[in-house]
């Protein structure tokens, strides 16, 4: 139940970003936009807020700052994500290749990486130091502003551990040009 409702989020903002990116097509011609836009920019610093859902059975606030290094079409990402639920919490600091599909408003992204979780939980009165490993996609709207970006991003992330963890986040946010 939990995964149809995190497809449905996802497939509303499928919809948005197209209505979106035509629209903002449609009125780029009567708009004057300065050279300077959030698409060519090169370091941003953001950070965002969404859900965890952690063995498809426990959800968790989620959140995430980070500083994206970016080029024409790869990025790379250092971050620190950070999300609880009622027994469990991680602190992870993981780096990511971003690899992006270039448009004119709204810039599509896949992105893979590794990093060091900061497990503890309650019920088992552990507190643990795994491996991670983060795969991810997400649409960037860099049409909204000059100087900064909103962006929804999914992420599949493995915990390596005995046993493995497994959960997925679902978040949107915003970032700054610097």
């Amino acid at each position: 139940m939990k995964i149809r409702y995190g497809l449905v989020i996802i497939g509303l903002f499928v919809l948005f970003a197209q209505s979106y990116s035509q629209e903002l097509q449609r009125t780029e011609s009567f708009l004057h936009l300065s050279q300077k836009t959030a698409s060519s920019q090169k370091v941003f610093i953001g950070g965002g807020i969404g859900f965890a859902f952690i063995n498809n059975s426990n959800e968790g606030l989620n959140l995430n700052f980070f500083t994206e290094i970016k080029s024409d079409n790869f990025s790379i990402v250092p971050m620190a994500n950070y999300w609880k639920n009622d027994s469990k919490n991680n602190f992870e600091i993981a780096g990511l290749a971003r690899f992006r599909l270039k448009s004119a408003a709204i810039e599509p992204y896949f992105d893979a990486g590794l990093g060091v979780n900061f497990l503890t939980d309650r019920d088992e009165d552990k507190n643990n130091t795994n491996l991670g490993i983060d795969l991810g996609a997400g649409l960037d709207f860099i049409g909204i502003s000059d100087s900064f970006s909103i962006f929804a991003d999914g992420k599949y992330k493995i915990i390596v551990g005995s046993p493995n963890l497994y959960y997925y986040t679902l978040i949107g946010g915003i970032k700054f040009y610097i």
